[in-house]
């Protein structure tokens, strides 16, 4: 081998391992600002547990805040924390607690390690309100490294929660005028009905339906047309929906129920909230009435 190659050889070998040290380099730390929100929760089963976390190379932390997002346009804290270095005092303020907060909430958290300060808001399971977003802000002096964005990105929450109502069936008939509520006098065979319920149906929502049996009907039948669902509406933490099933009255529907219902079994019958009406014949008569329950299981 020529003295040339054993030198461009001996070149190629320094750049190679120039290069693979360079992989191996230590990288500082980057300073960072972190939430964690519990989500989803079941509305009454599960504590919120708002959590801020500041990880980095700071060589101080004076305070730091939980906001919470609601319709203002600006930001307002529920809760600053401030942390006196020379005292190693912390003192707490609820500055904007519209939402009573601090009777709701345990608080808990540590400015230090700075390297790892942590604020914790847990609001317990009895008295979590609607859903809502949340962000962390610290005010920190780094000694090292980026310093990091002051206010994290938002975090939200989702809330969940069973239908918890249906209100008994409202009937009504077109008299010419408009549709009128039916009373137990009785209607014609014949006669268009219409069949309306609302119900607070969860969230996520979970949508009613409609089904019809004779009492000496096996199983339930699903109408084929003539239902109409409005679209929800927000209700708290909760939806409420409107349905309604237009109906002609026939001779066949003597001793037949209506059932309007919502649950998270698809299967007719087996809904959460319920409520129905049940149609009969007048003796000797083209003539029916109806019988009407709500009910909330």
């Amino acid at each position: 081998m020529t003295r040339l190659k054993l030198l461009q050889q001996s070149i190629e070998t320094y750049r190679l391992g120039k290069q693979k040290k360079g992989h191996n380099k230590t990288v500082q730390p980057q300073n960072q600002l972190n939430i964690a929100v519990t989500s989803p929760i079941r509305l009454g089963q599960n504590d919120l547990r708002i959590t801020c976390t500041a990880s980095g190379t700071y060589s101080s932390i004076t305070s730091y805040s939980i906001f919470r997002n609601d319709s203002s346009p600006t930001l307002k804290a529920l809760i600053t924390r401030t942390y006196n270095v020379i005292s190693q005092k912390i003192t707490t303020t609820w500055p904007n607690d519209n939402h009573n907060v601090q009777g709701r909430a345990v608080l808990s958290g540590n400015p230090l390690p700075y390297s790892n300060a942590t604020l914790i808001l847990t609001i317990r399971r009895a008295d979590v309100i609607c859903p809502g977003g949340y962000q962390c802000q610290f005010s920190a002096t780094v000694s090292a490294g980026q310093a990091p964005d002051p206010t994290s990105t938002p975090e939200f929450m989702e809330i969940e929660t069973t239908p918890s109502q249906m209100n008994p069936m409202t009937v009504l008939s077109n008299n010419g005028n408009g549709n009128v509520p039916v009373t137990n006098y009785g209607f014609s065979i014949g006669t268009v009905l219409t069949l309306q319920c609302t119900g607070t149906v969860g969230n996520p929502i979970q949508y009613p339906r409609w089904c019809h049996k004779k009492t000496s009907d096996f199983g339930w039948q699903s109408p084929d047309s003539g239902v109409f669902t409005d679209a929800p509406v927000a209700v708290g933490c909760q939806n409420s929906i409107t349905t309604t099933y237009i109906h002609n009255v026939t001779t066949n529907d003597n001793d037949r129920m209506f059932l309007c219902e919502a649950g998270s079994n698809p299967q007719c019958g087996f809904g959460v909230i319920s409520s129905n009406i049940t149609m009969f014949l007048l003796s000797r008569t083209t003539v029916l009435r109806y019988s009407t329950v709500g009910k909330v299981e």
